[in-house]
């Protein structure tokens, strides 16, 4: 049912947006290759003229779920930088 819903969701970001490729992060990263052949064979049903005009990928985040972590802290960094330099 889960991937029902996400798969409902992300078909609404494809169809408006048309994105080359869908990464996923965060704590849906870790979930088995199982988990994303579902979530790939439910795309085209569910995307608006998914069959006419394909779906992207859809793959794993390669930081997972530290990604917002490692992002945090990149941009601490450089604001950091910013703040001291005035």
């Amino acid at each position: 049912e889960y991937i029902g819903y996400l798969a409902a969701g992300i078909s609404t970001f494809i169809t408006i947006l048309r994105p080359e490729i869908i990464i996923l992060g965060g704590g849906v990263s870790q979930s088995g290759e199982f988990f994303y052949e579902k979530l790939r064979a439910k795309l085209p049903k569910s995307t608006f003229a998914g069959f006419e005009v394909g779906v992207p990928n859809v793959t794993r985040a390669t930081l997972g779920n530290d990604a917002g972590l490692i992002g945090a802290a990149f941009l601490g960094k450089h604001k950091g930088r910013h703040l001291i330099a005035r």
